[in-house]
């Protein structure tokens, strides 16, 4: 009989108590925040970092970020018409490759041929 008594003074003492969740939250504070318009841009910078750079796809009409150069016969380069990462025009030459040994081979034939037409 002594626990309904004390559980209902308790009760009592719980409605009249001044507990407000006001009083608990903490003060809101006002943050200046800016913001600019989004735009898509190259990037002509370099960048110390780690992770994967992988090309830009060909879409809308616009070529790859990269393509891969080759020749028709091998060769050793005497001169480069243009600097990696310049854009160039098509058909433009990129560079040039020694032809001396062609030449030699193309003056070696021509004397064979020669000596061909004489025999």
């Amino acid at each position: 009989m002594i626990a309904k008594p004390l559980l209902t003074l308790l009760a009592l003492c719980l409605l009249h108590s001044p507990i407000s969740p006001a009083d608990d939250a903490e003060p809101e504070t006002e943050v200046v925040v800016k913001t600019t318009k989004v735009i898509e841009a190259d990037l002509r910078r370099y960048v110390l970092a780690y992770g994967l750079v992988e090309p830009a796809l060909a879409s809308h009409g616009k070529a790859a970020a990269s393509a891969k150069v080759a020749t028709p016969v091998a060769g050793i380069i005497t001169q480069v018409y243009c600097e990696e990462g310049e854009q160039v025009k098509k058909d433009a030459p990129l560079f040039a490759l020694d032809n001396r040994t062609a030449a030699a081979q193309i003056a070696k034939a021509e004397v064979a041929y020669e000596f061909a037409k004489k025999n």
